[in-house]
This record gives structure tokens, C-alpha cells and sequence, in this order.
């Protein structure tokens, strides 16, 4: 897939009430786990797919240097509050089966740099 450039990065993000809580919660591994999911998705983007993410657990875990048993739990989280809060569009769902996850994050899409959202455009008519 194309790879995306950047991805729009609130400033503030410690004050977001989901990062806040995770940070509380997981210490800066929650806050990696969160950022460092997003830009996974960013390098390997489907435009075909956006927002949606299939990874192997092993590549995450490798990735953000942590052990496999707190990268789901941290994951576990983030999953809970977008189920949580699903009419506010929070964070992404996480669906582990197996040694893959699936990440779905909707709301991916409006990160997207402005190359990227052309191409979107374009692929949406």
C-alpha cells in the first residue's frame, strides 16, 4: 500500500482524556502503544482500507519493545474505551485472533496528510 507521510498529531495529546487515562494507567507505554499503533498504520496504509490494520502480534510486540502480555493488555484497553465510547469515534478496536490483530480506527482516515487524503478522494469518487 501507499505509504502515508504523516499523520496530524493533536498537540495536547496528554491532556485527551483517553491518552491521559491510559498514560495513568500503563505509565509512557500506554501513550507508545497508542502513537506507535497509528504509526504502524501509517506506514503500511491501504487506501482500499483505510482505517483498518492487520498485523501480527510478533510485529507489534517487536516494534514497541514491549512483552507480549502488556502489549494486549494495553491494547485490551484502548479496545474497551472505543467500544466504550463507539458514537464518539475514540481510539481503535482491537480483534486479536490468534497471532494477528486487527486494528480498526475510523476515524483514521481525517489524520491522513493532504497527499494522502487526495488519493482517498479520488478511490471515494
Amino acid at each position: 500500500g501507499a505509504v502515508m507521510k504523516y499523520f496530524k498529531h493533536l498537540s495536547r495529546s496528554l491532556n485527551d482524556s483517553l491518552i491521559f487515562e491510559a498514560v495513568e494507567k500503563f505509565g509512557g507505554d500506554g501513550y507508545m502503544v497508542y502513537f506507535g499503533i497509528l504509526e504502524m498504520m501509517a506506514d503500511e496504509f491501504d487506501v482500499h482500507n483505510p482505517g483498518v490494520y492487520d498485523v501480527s502480534l510478533k510485529k507489534v510486540c517487536k516494534y514497541l519493545q514491549l512483552s507480549r502480555q502488556k502489549t494486549v493488555k494495553i491494547l485490551a484497553f484502548f479496545d474497551q474505551k472505543a467500544k466504550i465510547n463507539h458514537k464518539k469515534n475514540i481510539g481503535f478496536l482491537v480483534n486479536l485472533a490468534g497471532d494477528r490483530i486487527i486494528i480498526k480506527c475510523p476515524k483514521f482516515k481525517a489524520l491522513a496528510d493532504d497527499y494522502t487524503r487526495k488519493i482517498l478522494n479520488k478511490k471515494s469518487g
